[in-house]
């Protein structure tokens, strides 16, 4: 079991770390179609995770910064859900 929560862990450390990405740069106003090719790859690879939080709330842009409200709604709920059940499979 200490295996497996550890594998989850790092797997959703992964998961975090691309959908903040994802975060900071709609933030910051970079979109899938600007900058380097790897702003692309960032939001490609986010975009199933961030998917079926679409319908809960729309993005909301102020000028040139936007946040992604559907991407930090996966981010609070992914973190809150993968640490519920790494900590029931690590031992007591």
């Amino acid at each position: 079991m200490r295996l497996i929560a550890a594998l989850l862990s790092v797997i959703l450390g992964i998961v975090e770390l691309i959908v903040g990405l994802r975060v900071v740069l709609a933030f910051i106003g970079l979109s899938a179609t600007e900058g380097p090719a790897i702003v692309g790859n960032i939001y490609g690879w986010s975009e199933p995770l961030v998917r079926p939080f679409e319908g809960l709330a729309s993005s909301v842009n102020v000028g040139s910064l936007a946040l992604d409200l559907p991407a930090i709604f996966a981010l609070v709920l992914y973190a809150v859900i993968g640490s519920l059940v790494i900590r029931f499979l690590r031992p007591r």
